[in-house]
């Protein structure tokens, strides 16, 4: 996964395919916020472990609902700025 110059915007949108998961934007102070990565094997969670001591940035993960067929929905996380 490269991310070159990318808005948060942006960088949410190629985690979210690249993960499948939900990340969302809680905060639009992030929105200022540009990248510049490369991450090939990284989990998610060392990846938003790097965010959060790079870029000031705070995440949330939401209990996840289980359906009544059994299964369950995706992974959400909130993003929140952390200053």
């Amino acid at each position: 996964l490269v991310l070159r110059n990318e808005d948060m915007s942006q960088m949410v949108k190629k985690l979210n395919r690249w993960y499948n998961v939900s990340l969302v934007i809680k905060d639009s102070r992030l929105d200022t916020y540009n990248y510049r990565a490369t991450f090939e094997d990284e989990i998610l969670d060392e990846v938003l472990n790097i965010l959060k001591h790079t870029s000031n940035i705070a995440f949330k993960e939401v209990e996840r609902k289980r359906h009544p067929d059994g299964t369950y929905g995706k992974r959400t996380i909130e993003l929140y700025s952390n200053e």
